[in-house]
Parts: structure tokens; C-alpha cells; sequence
């Protein structure tokens, strides 16, 4: 039987990652960062992480995937700023679901 070894480095690096991410957002939230801003740059870590698998990892991705990032970002974006939910916010929750 071969047993693989899984390189340790890049779990630790990104475990670590993710702690201190969650720490930085709950110290953000108690100095005075607003939730609907928080909620909107957790929302928006999709498009960066495209970008870099783009750029090092040569992925490939289609327009639907594209689509699909914009319209979860612009959603987020809409009912988080918005004091009221308009019927503009539910068409981009909407093309969110059915892109699905």
C-alpha cells in the first residue's frame, strides 16, 4: 500500500490564514466597522481568490462562473447597503439562485 504525503506547509499556512481572518473581522467589528461592510468584504473574497487561480494556478473559468461571482458580490452589496430591500436586490438574489 502507498501512503502519500501531503506537503504540511501550505495547510498550516492557510489554517493560519483563516484564524487570524476571523480575528482581524471580530476586532474590526468591535472598533466600529459596521456588519453590513464586514458581510460585504467576506462576500467579496471570491473575486480575488478567481484572480489569483487565474494568474499562479493558469485555472480557467467560464463566463456563468463569472456571472455568478458578480452577481453574489453585487447582491451582497445591495441588501447590506440598503436600509430597505428594493426589487432591485431581489434580481440579483434571484440570478444568484438560478445561476445555480
Amino acid at each position: 500500500m502507498i501512503i502519500r504525503q501531503l506537503p504540511k506547509k501550505p495547510f498550516i499556512a492557510t489554517g493560519f490564514t483563516q484564524v487570524c481572518s476571523k480575528g482581524f473581522t471580530s476586532l474590526a467589528l468591535a472598533n466600529g466597522l459596521s456588519f453590513p461592510v464586514a458581510t460585504l468584504a467576506k462576500s467579496g473574497k471570491m473575486a480575488p481568490v478567481m484572480l489569483g487561480s487565474l494568474i499562479l494556478g493558469g485555472a480557467t473559468y467560464g463566463l456563468r462562473d463569472y456571472l455568478q461571482v458578480l452577481c453574489i458580490i453585487g447582491g451582497t452589496a445591495i441588501l447590506s447597503m440598503s436600509k430597505k430591500v428594493s426589487s432591485f436586490a431581489h434580481l440579483f438574489v434571484c440570478c444568484a439562485v438560478y445561476s445555480y
